[in-house]
């Protein structure tokens, strides 16, 4: 299938919109995806170990790594099997009001805290995502934070910024 500009009854400039341009990205990033989370791992393991009995704090950023493998290596099989998809506005537009609100978490971190930081972060990709209920906004984004905060500080005792409201 061409994409035809045409002029009059005759067509001037033809471009093949078929192409695998998508799968070929999708295995590149699959394979960053792959080397990155193998390079946590192996970072991770130089972490101290307290006790072998007690979680520490190389296990949570393993689990994330290790289920990054998992779903790398999907996604590279994936881009065999599956037919090349197009590329809109929305979906870039998406994805780069996404990467600003990642950029705001990592220097928000820091400053103003982890809770904070973490609850205006899924407030707002909650609403990239069409969630416009304040009462779903509010109580699953503070929660989320919390929950996290309190199990990473004393489950896992590994710190996180407080920041100004901690």
């Amino acid at each position: 299938m061409n994409n035809r500009i045409e002029v009059g009854s005759s067509a001037v400039y033809s471009v093949p919109l078929k192409g695998n341009y998508m799968n070929r990205s999708d295995r590149l990033i699959s394979l960053i995806l792959l080397v990155l989370s193998v390079c946590v791992i192996v970072y991770s393991n130089q972490f101290p170990v307290r006790s072998q009995s007690e979680t520490g704090p190389a296990f949570f950023p393993q689990l994330i790594s290790y289920f990054m493998i998992l779903l790398s290596l999907i996604l590279f099989l994936k881009s065999f099997f599956v037919e090349d998809r197009s590329i809109n506005f929305e979906r870039w537009k998406s994805l780069l009001i996404s990467v600003g609100i990642m950029t705001f978490y990592v220097i928000g971190f820091l400053y103003i805290g982890f809770v904070v930081t973490s609850t205006l972060s899924l407030v707002a990709f909650m609403w990239i995502m069409n969630i416009r209920r304040p009462l779903h906004l509010v109580t699953v984004s503070i929660s989320s934070s919390v929950i996290v905060y309190v199990l990473f500080t004393k489950l896992f005792q590994v710190p996180l910024p407080q920041g100004i409201f901690i």
